[in-house]
């Protein structure tokens, strides 16, 4: 599959698609007359459209759901529908939540598994002035979903006796400045540890 985004230059706003036949489709991107944001911007002016194009070896539009999931409903982004569906419609139609789920997170582990210099060059190409692409947020994002998946909830106490309730653990050890290896330890109950910088499991804790 082939995800592609097309930046406007005079903006910074931008489409994002995917396509079995990247050629094929930005051929149609600029013959098509419907009355679409990004049609409509193409169409004034389309020299002022850089084209970014990434393949895998997925039959799905993975890619293409996950970014539409971070940036669809914002201003610099012209796609009009939420999902990874072609044509384009202003309906919306989602697809069901089920199969959003599944393809996020194929997205997210593909990120996991990336290199570092992978994923930075997978954001440097993918952020712009307008639209910066946070690989803090990804990871954050990867955070909440294994916490769903796993329905982890810690209850914590901190060094002056704050109390916590952690989901996702990875935030909030960026939070408290925490070493996360000491604290997946503390919360599984691993290696003998006990505390970790003043923080302490709370009773209630399975």
């Amino acid at each position: 599959m082939d995800t592609y985004k097309a930046t406007n230059t005079t903006n910074g706003k931008f489409y994002i698609g995917s396509t079995t036949n990247f050629d094929r489709r930005k051929a149609e991107h600029l013959k098509c007359e419907e009355n679409y944001p990004f049609q409509n911007a193409l169409r004034k002016n389309p020299e002022a459209f850089e084209w970014e194009v990434w393949s895998d070896e997925s039959d799905e539009p993975i890619l293409e759901q996950a970014l539409l999931d971070m940036w669809y409903g914002k201003e610099c982004c012209y796609n009009i529908n939420p999902c990874a569906s072609r044509p384009p419609s202003w309906e919306g139609k989602r697809h069901k939540q089920e199969t959003r789920d599944k393809q996020s997170e194929a997205a997210y582990i593909r990120w996991e598994i990336m290199s570092d210099a992978e994923r930075q060059e997978y954001s440097q190409r993918m952020q712009g002035s307008n639209n910066p692409v946070s690989r803090q947020d990804v990871k954050d994002k990867i955070g909440d979903k294994n916490s769903e998946k796993w329905a982890n909830e810690w209850k914590l106490i901190g060094p002056n006796g704050e109390k916590y309730i952690v989901t996702n653990l990875r935030r909030f050890c960026r939070e408290h400045n925490l070493n996360r290896s000491c604290m997946q330890n503390l919360v599984k109950k691993q290696k003998g540890q006990k505390t970790h910088r003043g923080f302490r499991l709370a009773d209630g804790n399975g």
